[in-house]
């Protein structure tokens, strides 16, 4: 049986201890709400409506890991710190107008009924990796969580950590275009795992099923030649892939760097086809080709945009199937490692022909010794 005490504290219990709470177990999704749901249990708090309780595990001494609860005390605890104030469509509160208000805006009576509100949490000490995958799902049966957050909960620890460090590396954290919605449900993750499905030469969909199954078969061995392979084509697509000019995306008035170019329909289609071509093409070459490939399809898309009787690409096409089949997977694949061989040999018969012609520098040659 799982040991495991009850208690409760008042919210400026967990503002003034922020430091000693960790909200970042990789169980955990990212910061998914809107600033109207953040409004809404800002506004249950002042009207005294009840909240769910918090569920932490003891791991590590004296920091409360959170295991479930973390979207609603990171947003009690950054109202309280002034880091953003109520929607303006938040319903008035016993009769007083707070829509639009920050904290230090509401009178010192809301303000007092925040901070000492009791929150119950449940502190389960001597948790493995399994009882916490376990006590997430269980926790979360019935809740509309995403088919990636709950396919992520069954993959254990160690699977979810090496998939995190792999999100978290330049290539994607500051060239692919992923949305701040994306990066906090996790998309990320599992755009890795379907490029190590492609790497590992499945037989495979992109449905959730399909790389739910995959990353299921893998979460207790990655091989290490998978491994190897998947940061050789990352530190490639780095390097390959320039953000000199600082393009920024912005999402939920969150700014940060991307190429648009480079969202993330394309992604996993790119790593594998720097997995065919990274040994033949320098990394600027293959990254002015992979954007040259891309704006390409946007310009035959808004020609067929203007003129439907022009075809679509079956690039496009694959992309706009959202049923994500095996043959769906195949064309996008080929058709960009079609577009890179065009362009690597088109470099190769020019390199070829800028090359002298040695038979005519050896008669030169011949002339001078005369």
């Amino acid at each position: 049986m799982l040991e495991r005490l009850n208690n409760t504290q008042a919210v400026k219990f967990f503002v003034k201890n922020e430091e000693k709470i960790n909200f970042g177990m990789e169980i955990q999704r990212g910061l998914v709400w809107k600033l109207e749901m953040k409004s809404d249990l800002i506004h249950t708090l002042i009207t005294g409506y009840p909240l769910d309780p918090v569920t932490t595990v003891e791991k590590d001494g004296n920091i409360w890991n959170i295991a479930d609860g973390k979207q609603r005390l990171t947003t009690i605890i950054d109202y309280v710190k002034g880091k953003y104030s109520l929607h303006a469509k938040t319903e008035d509160a016993d009769g007083f107008d707070i829509a639009g208000l920050a904290f230090d805006d509401l009178p010192e009576e809301f303000k007092e009924v925040i901070l000492d509100y009791p929150i119950r949490v449940d502190v389960f000490k001597k948790l493995n990796d399994e009882q916490i995958d376990k006590m997430f799902a269980k926790k979360n049966q019935g809740k509309q969580l995403s088919p990636v957050i709950h396919a992520l909960a069954k993959f254990g620890s160690k699977m979810r950590v090496y998939l995190a460090k792999a999100a978290n590396t330049e290539f994607f954290t500051t060239k692919a275009n992923y949305s701040l919605v994306d990066i906090n449900g996790k998309e990320v993750h599992w755009a890795v795992l379907q490029i190590m499905a492609l790497l590992n030469e499945e037989d495979i969909s992109f449905s959730n099923k399909d790389v739910k199954n995959f990353g299921m078969k893998l979460k207790d061995n990655i091989p290490e030649n998978l491994d190897k392979r998947l940061y050789e084509i990352i530190n490639y697509l780095d390097e390959a892939f320039k953000n000199d000019n600082g393009e920024v995306n912005k999402n939920d008035d969150t700014e940060f760097k991307c190429i648009p170019q480079l969202k993330k329909i394309h992604i996993p289609m790119i790593f594998q086809t720097a997995n065919e071509y990274m040994d033949r093409i320098e990394p600027n070459k293959f990254g002015t080709i992979i954007l040259e490939f891309i704006n390409e399809q946007k310009i035959i898309r808004k020609q067929h945009r203007d003129n439907p009787t022009i075809p679509l690409s079956k690039y496009i096409e694959a992309c706009d199937d959202s049923t994500n089949t095996k043959d769906n997977v195949n064309i996008r694949i080929e058709e960009m490692c079609a577009y890179m061989d065009e362009k690597i040999s088109r470099f190769e018969a020019d390199e070829e022909e800028s090359k002298p012609d040695l038979k005519l520098v050896e008669r030169e040659d011949e002339r001078e010794i005369a």
